[in-house]
């Protein structure tokens, strides 16, 4: 099919792009990003690789798009902590269903303090709001540690508002603090293991967790008005248990059906994840400027979605049956005189080249001592 085909095949169901490496998956995203971003609803973009090509910004669309970084992550901290302000149960139940789906406390811990090395010049004052310059008059009680527990939305409002808003104003404050010779302040987080008491410095988290943090919370902080989202290669620092799982969490956390995803990934695990869900998922493998769909039997045998996963990624998943089967069926075959061994073998270095588990390459080699032993 050509590039018009796939867009009517998106209009109806969720996409995944697939394809081995340089198949075109992220310029395929790209396309559809920017055909449908100026459709009704907003749309975000999502990009897990340092050379992004989704675009960054769309003329007359409500658009966004976010970069994953260890600083974005901050930034999504700090602005879901000032919408909290206006509507303190949502963004705060996101935050907390977000950090407790990735194993950690419904605990932000804010640390402020001041810098009294630091020679940075100020800005003019007219880039500074009247809300900076009030806490700035009195940010000596705002030093120290202090917890911010997404579970209680009552202590939130009535004692944590300063602290809410001095992540996003900290650079207007620190200008006033510096015009008046004071010292500027310091902002860090902290996240809490579940189960722990030790605080996990954001930067000191893994960049899979902070990845699956950072893109929920994006996704979330934009949720009323959602219609579609576009993700290019979220696999990136993920352990394929979060792989696995991906799909589902963010859909899970959205509670809507009425929104699409456009997925570029070159994840088999991933894909096999969004396979397995409720969700209507449609697999198109990427081949240059042309594009092919792979049929799935929703709710079909493991071994049918393996097969389907060999055909789209020319890989194979860490436990497959598919890959057993055929390595059984190449022995079979070379016993039978139906295949010589040197396509047997061809066959098996294909498999070799395409696999990532230490089993699967020691089962590969088992299998070509046998066949090599047939007379």
């Amino acid at each position: 099919m050509d590039i018009d085909r796939l867009k009517r095949i998106s209009e109806h169901a969720s996409v995944f792009l697939v394809g081995p490496n340089g198949a075109g998956k992220s310029r395929t995203l790209k396309a559809l990003c920017q055909h449908y971003a100026k459709g009704s609803g907003a749309s975000i973009a999502i990009s897990n690789t340092p050379f992004a090509r989704l675009p960054d910004r769309i003329a007359g669309a409500d658009y966004a798009h976010l970069r994953v970084n260890q600083s974005t992550t901050y930034q999504m901290f700090s602005r879901l902590l000032w919408d909290a302000l206006r509507d303190a149960s949502f963004s705060l139940i996101s935050m907390r269903e977000v950090l407790e789906y990735t194993g950690y406390e419904p605990i932000l811990r804010v640390q402020i303090t001041p810098q009294f090395r630091s020679r940075s010049s100020s800005s003019p004052y007219r880039r500074i709001s009247n809300e900076a310059f009030r806490i700035a008059r009195g940010v000596e009680r705002l030093y120290g540690t202090h917890d911010i527990n997404f579970s209680d939305v009552h202590t939130f409002l009535a004692r944590l508002e300063d602290i809410a808003r001095a992540p996003i104003l900290q650079r207007e404050i620190n200008n006033v603090l510096r015009s008046e010779q004071r010292p500027p302040i310091k902002i860090t987080f902290g996240l809490i293991k579940e189960g722990g008491e030790l605080a996990v410095p954001l930067e000191d988290a893994s960049s899979g967790e902070l990845t699956l943090i950072t893109s929920a919370m994006f996704i979330l902080s934009r949720r009323d008005k959602l219609a579609r989202v576009f993700v290019d290669e979220p696999e990136n620092s993920l352990h394929p248990h979060w792989q696995v799982k991906f799909f589902e969490f963010i859909t899970n956390l959205l509670r809507r059906e009425d929104i699409k995803f456009f997925v570029a990934t070159h994840s088999a695990v991933l894909a096999n994840g969004a396979l397995s869900g409720d969700v209507a998922v449609r697999l198109i493998k990427c081949e240059g400027h042309t594009y092919r769909e792979i049929d799935v039997e929703r709710g079909g045998a493991d071994e049918s979605i393996e097969r389907i996963l060999w055909e789209a990624f020319e890989t194979v998943t860490p436990v497959n049956n598919y890959l057993s089967e055929s390595l059984s069926d190449l022995a079979w075959r070379v016993r039978d005189g139906t295949l010589s061994k040197e396509a047997a073998r061809q066959r098996l270095e294909a498999f070799a080249r395409q696999s990532f588990s230490n089993k699967q390459l020691d089962f590969i080699k088992a299998c070509d001592k046998l066949i090599m032993s047939f007379d």
